[in-house]
This record gives structure tokens, sequence and C-alpha cells, in this order.
């Protein structure tokens, strides 16, 4: 399952938000960082441990919501651009500074 987590941001809180998770022994597989927002996925958890999930990040100061989400920003992102790429008739090439080829369109 993927989460979103709402807050009001200070240091920490992001910190104390995974720590419920790993308090439950949930393994978290991505953890995305964008203010007011983290973005969690955790696997095994399912709906029934969503709510009293919730209701244990929710004790949390500053938090103000836990919502799940069909995708994490990060791979949205990708879809749109391998999707952009896809389009494309010309071949596009991203190269890392050592001159190897990191993505094609081709």
């Amino acid at each position: 399952m993927r989460l979103r987590v709402t807050f009001s941001d200070r240091v920490g809180i992001a910190q104390e938000i995974l720590g419920v998770l790993a308090s439950r022994a949930l393994d978290v597989s991505a953890v995305e960082v964008e203010p007011p927002h983290v973005y969690i996925e955790a696997h095994a958890l399912d709906e029934a441990g969503l709510t009293s999930l919730r209701a244990d990040v929710m004790t949390i100061g500053d938090v103000h919501s836990v919502e799940p989400v069909s995708m994490l920003p990060g791979a949205r992102r990708r879809l749109y651009l391998d999707a952009l790429l896809a389009s494309l008739a010309d071949p596009v090439l991203a190269v890392d500074a050592a001159g190897r080829v990191m993505i094609a369109n081709a």
C-alpha cells in the first residue's frame, strides 16, 4: 500500500512517521518527501492495518492526514517521462558524466 501523510513541516517529523511504521515491523520500500507531504510505500500494509496505523500516525504532532494513494509522485513522473519519450520520433539519449547512455527512447 502507498500512503500520503500530510503534515506541517518541522525537523524530525518524517523520522517520527517512519518510526511508527518501524514499530509495526512494516518493510518500507520507498519514501518520498515533498513538504507538506511524505509518501510511503509499504507492501505488507493492508486496509485492515491502515485504520490502526492511521490512528497511531495521527497522534504525532503536526500530522494532519494519512490517506492511501495509487502511486508515488516519483513513479508518476517516471510514467509521464516514459510516455513523452515514447511519443517522440527523434531519438533522445541521456548520458551520464562518464559518457554512458543511461536512458534512450529508441
